[in-house]
């Protein structure tokens, strides 16, 4: 049989039945918990506050794990261009939102270690920030409505109505050429 974390705890009971002098049969019981050591298991990350997050905005990561004997260090990871980086050696990493990204943990004993699964961090601003986005979205209402204004004024003004007691002048030129 091999042990893993699941029997951790465990209590094993042996009962022994022997006969002594005179026939007689004695019987023993022993009762043993399994004290079972594994390397750290469902490792895992998370986020608060969970979900989009400004820039600017604190945001607090955190590892756990458990293992016996107990996760002797944790570390944080973010996944950049060049691969991992490590961040931090602390079950909890807390930092100031520049920008989103990918991150994850790694829990260890003297046994090994296991690593979390990545958290993404969205960051609202990776995008444009909501005062930029209300600015540009101002100044296309602004360029919209001067543009509408001014085809309006040109219609309103180049298409004079004729008048319709207005006569028209029409004027003919004869021009002779004498031959000398």
């Amino acid at each position: 049989m091999t042990l893993s974390d699941t029997h951790d705890g465990y209590n094993i009971t042996c009962s022994v039945s022997y006969p002594v002098d005179g026939g007689k049969c004695l019987n023993t019981t022993e009762t043993v918990t399994l004290h079972v050591s594994y390397a750290p298991k469902d490792t895992s990350a998370s986020i608060s506050p969970s979900g989009l997050v400004s820039a600017g905005s604190w945001v607090k990561l955190s590892c756990s794990s458990r293992a016996k004997p107990p996760v002797s260090s944790f570390s944080w990871f973010r996944i950049s261009s060049e691969g991992p980086v490590q961040v931090s050696e602390e079950q909890l990493y807390s930092f100031n939102v520049s920008e989103g990204g990918e991150f994850y943990c790694v829990a260890a004993n003297n046994l090994g270690n296991q690593t979390s699964s990545l958290i993404c961090l969205e960051d609202k601003a990776s995008g444009l920030s909501d005062h930029i986005t209300a600015k540009i979205l101002g100044l296309v209402i602004l360029c919209s409505s001067v543009l509408m204004f001014e085809c309006w004024f040109k219609s309103r003004f180049s298409l004079k109505p004729k008048k319709e007691n207005e006569e028209a002048v029409y004027v003919n030129r004869v021009i002779e050429i004498q031959k000398s």
